[in-house]
């Protein structure tokens, strides 16, 4: 049984591919099993990891009849994987030749046995020259993510900073707790994969490059973001994954990241809100912020609730604090 399992998601990076499965093959440590799951390629990839698995008795290939897409297509790794250890390449990417061995090394001190281990990453475009990311590398402290222990807390304070799920490398417990969310079929489920994590276990960032993330037109990250309709599916899903966050935590998140996620869920789009919720995160809000609840009184006082804006929104649309329910009563009730 190997040590190490690779999962590499794969669909329609046969240019990319074989680089991608050479950089795991030929890692400095040997006992790893690679296991590619194709999520029904249309090009030439199904052919190239044929070959390449004719090559290595390591590489174990499934692939989809029909396309799944990333979180149910890295579950199904997932539960093939027979590693005690577990890590994810995409198909595009590469991993640097000691990033396994290291990450072992670490993962197997008795202090980070059960830690989420995370290192650094870098982009680069097809020529393999660096791409600037404000996220990669160094710039981790920038930010002020937590880099030790338990990161939840600094994670939803950057609400909307999230960590590549192909810098972690985890064990069978944590695979166990936590799998990718498959209402989130494509980009969401990266931060909502690490907050899932950072809610059940520690952290340990460990400042070594783990992953160099090849930036082009086939990104599943860069596809349709200057579509609308595709940004406004993005917010919907962060909004499921606000409200998941407050579910799952009531007692464990300070009012202050309580307040932050409550108001990015009442900034989405009119498109696909809920009055009902609207209104109980509003109120939420509220509770959370003097000024704002003092203000709101003051409003109510002089005008009906009809005539004051609901004032969270990124559309141009118009709401009052009455179309979402809100009553004045509402509002001079709250402690």
């Amino acid at each position: 049984m190997p040590q190490v399992s690779v999962i590499m998601p794969s669909y329609n990076h046969g240019l990319y591919i074989a680089e991608a499965i050479r950089s795991v093959l030929t890692q400095s440590f040997t006992d790893l099993e690679l296991i590619i799951i194709d999520d029904a390629s249309t090009d030439n990839s199904p052919a190239i990891i044929r070959s390449l698995q004719q090559q290595d008795s390591r590489v174990k290939a499934t692939f989809h009849e029909t396309n799944q897409l990333l979180a149910k297509t890295v579950n199904d790794g997932f539960a093939q994987a027979q590693g005690q250890f577990l890590c994810i390449l995409t198909s595009d990417d590469i991993y640097p030749q000691e990033r396994i061995a290291h990450q072992v090394q670490l993962a197997t001190q008795p202090e980070l046995r059960d830690k989420v281990i995370v290192g650094d990453y870098v982009n680069v475009d097809n020529d393999s020259n660096i791409v600037p990311d404000p996220f990669a590398g160094p710039t981790w402290n920038q930010y002020t993510l937590k880099r030790h222990g338990d990161i939840l807390e600094s994670l939803l304070d950057l609400w909307m900073t999230y960590i590549g799920f192909q810098t972690l490398f985890l064990n069978q417990n944590h695979v166990a707790q936590v799998r990718f969310d498959e209402r989130f079929p494509l980009i969401s489920n990266e931060l909502k994969f690490a907050l899932d994590l950072a809610g059940r276990f520690q952290f340990h960032k460990m400042d070594e490059l783990v992953f160099i993330h090849r930036i082009h037109d086939q990104n599943l990250s860069r596809r349709g973001e200057t579509d609308m309709e595709h940004l406004v599916m993005v917010d919907k899903e962060k909004r499921i994954i606000a409200q998941d966050m407050l579910a799952q935590h009531p007692h464990r998140l300070p009012a202050s990241i309580r307040a932050k996620l409550q108001q990015f869920i009442m900034s989405c789009s009119e498109s696909y809100g809920n009055p009902a919720v609207d209104k109980q995160y509003f109120l939420d809000f509220l509770r959370h912020h003097p000024s704002a609840l003092n203000a709101t009184r003051a409003a109510v006082k002089t005008l009906p609730t009809n005539r004051i804006p609901y004032p969270f929104r990124k559309d141009n649309t118009q709401l009052t604090l009455a179309e979402i329910g809100i009553s004045v009563q509402d509002i001079m009730q709250m402690g």
